[in-house]
């Protein structure tokens, strides 16, 4: 099973901080900036992870969410996070049966941490987050 987490966000400051805790968590990780390419990467790699942001560009994340569930692909069971600014109550409940965690931005980074130790089964020392 792979530990690799995969991060999808449109917005190039948030994926650097995000990217660098995870560095400095010791967490082997792989960006995507844009819907294409977050499928590509999930149809030839198996992740242990995937933190995806509700609004990928124009793009929700709904559709890339419910067929990954929905189809029978490598990363069929892999756990979901989502990250966002703001989403409505209707499109959350459309999505909370895929997902297994929600994080509203900004957020606790610590906090993040903490449940991607939880889903990967296994504790590190941990290095706070510094804004």
């Amino acid at each position: 099973m792979s530990s690799r987490v995969l991060v999808i966000d449109d917005d190039p400051g948030v994926l650097e901080v995000i990217s660098s805790f995870l560095e400095d968590n010791q967490i082997d990780h792989v960006l995507s900036s844009n819907i294409n390419e977050a499928r590509f990467k999930m149809e030839n790699e198996h992740f242990g992870l995937i933190i995806c942001d509700f609004n990928i560009g124009k793009v929700s994340c709904t559709d890339l969410v419910v067929n990954l569930r929905a189809n029978n692909s490598i990363n069929y069971n892999t756990p979901i996070f989502l990250i966002t600014a703001a989403i409505k109550k209707v499109q959350l409940n459309k999505l909370k049966p895929h997902l297994d965690a929600a994080f509203l931005k900004p957020f606790n980074m610590n906090s993040l941490l903490s449940r991607i130790e939880e889903f990967r089964g296994r504790k590190h020392q941990r290095k706070d987050f510094q804004r």
